[in-house]
């Protein structure tokens, strides 16, 4: 039953998605540089670049600077001998989401304490507005006493 599974999901890699197809070449044009069937070179990769799938992985190899022998290597140097990538790179997932969480706990934060300074800003400007009309009532009123007293 693995082995079925295992079978198909290899089947699915070799198989053009949308005309389920086998693939058989690569379009090597910059905007593509993907695994292409026989139909997707017809309808939408007629004037590109197209590569023999193993010509393709013999320029990569060569193109390499580092072996896979060399990147282990490099590996078992740096300690993580019995270290897999893929935790490596869960590792750092589950890091870069606390940070990411942290961010919005600090946004939240300064979000929060920015409108409490607004609305402290706001209810002093209130206040000295009502400062001001007071101020403004007071003239008038010592303009229209003076005015009076001068007829």
């Amino acid at each position: 039953m693995i082995e079925n599974e295992e079978k198909e999901k290899s089947q699915n890699k070799n198989t053009c998605q949308t005309h389920k197809q086998h693939l058989t070449v690569y379009c090597d044009n910059e905007q593509c540089q993907e695994l292409l069937c026989a139909t997707c070179i017809l309808v939408r990769h007629k004037d590109h670049k197209i590569m023999d799938i193993a010509d393709k992985v013999k320029e990569i190899k060569r193109s390499s600077r580092y072996s896979e022998k060399d990147i282990n290597a490099e590996w078992r140097q740096l300690g993580w001998k019995d270290t897999k990538m893929e935790d490596v790179i869960t590792e750092i997932s589950k890091n870069a989401s606390e940070v990411c969480d942290n961010i919005d706990i600090q946004k939240a934060l300064v979000l929060g304490k920015y409108r409490e300074a607004m609305k402290a800003v706001e209810k002093q400007a209130q206040l000295e507005k009502i400062k001001i009309d007071l101020i403004k009532q007071k003239q008038l009123k010592s303009a229209t006493s003076l005015h009076k007293d001068l007829r």
